[in-house]
């Protein structure tokens, strides 16, 4: 597909923009294609792209609170799955995202 071609070659022009988004439209479609898809551009990325995660994190510590009000938004969205086909490791993997982000700097 089109989209993996840009990502083979041009990885710096949509790095930034989809790392930034990812977490927001993994959790906002239902989609299973869409889904799939990003998926597979996140594996290509982490691949190589360690150091704009880096620079990703610390620009995030810049703005906590802004990072708060996006954590709270997306556990939210898992809290409002109907309770039955919510998905417990999605929610301790957002637990640990939040010990990650808001106590980086004490451990």
């Amino acid at each position: 597909p089109l989209i993996e071609q840009i990502v083979k070659q041009y990885p710096q022009s949509i790095v930034y923009p989809f790392k930034l988004n990812y977490e927001t439209l993994q959790y906002s479609t239902n989609d299973p294609i869409l889904k799939h898809n990003l998926e597979i551009i996140r594996q290509k990325f982490d691949r190589h792209t360690s150091l704009v995660n880096e620079f990703i994190q610390a620009l995030n510590q810049l703005n906590p609170q802004q990072e708060y009000e996006n954590w709270c938004k997306e556990l939210y969205q898992l809290l409002t799955n109907d309770r039955n086909t919510r998905d417990i490791n999605k929610l301790k993997n957002h637990l640990k995202k939040f010990k990650k982000i808001f106590f980086f700097l004490i451990f």
